[in-house]
């Protein structure tokens, strides 16, 4: 199971049966996380701001979308995957920590 104190899953009971391509997360880490991850093979994906449709004056007005732009992240989790390798996530995310300098 994911747990994590650094991250929060970003899912609903909704999602049923419904195959994922990728399980979302918020992480004020993300930075971070994508570099550890890299180092095992594994890579997610990050919305970039070309994904960002207000205008740049008006992101005021919208904090909890750029938020959401600026920390989300998508772990790997999709049928060519197996379980071993949705453990593996599982186990690296779980590993992960953040060095202070």
């Amino acid at each position: 199971m994911l747990h994590h104190p650094l991250l929060t899953p970003l899912y609903a009971d909704e999602f049923g049966q419904m195959p994922l391509i990728g399980f979302p997360i918020k992480t004020d880490h993300r930075q971070a996380l994508m570099a550890y991850l890299a180092t095992y093979g594994i890579r997610g994906a990050a919305y970039a701001d070309h994904w960002w449709f207000v205008p740049d004056e008006q992101r005021e007005n919208y904090p909890n979308a750029w938020n959401l732009l600026q920390t989300h992240y998508v772990l790997p989790v999709n049928q060519k995957l197996s379980l071993s390798d949705i453990r593996l996530v599982i186990e690296k995310v779980n590993n992960f920590s953040i060095t202070s300098d």
